[in-house]
């Protein structure tokens, strides 16, 4: 998903951007 994107240009895990969905 583009969110693991996302979460790779904050710095955070792709968990942490699941969780914060």
């Amino acid at each position: 998903e583009y969110w693991n994107i996302i979460a790779d240009h904050h710095g955070i895990t792709r968990e942490n951007s699941i969780s914060s969905r």
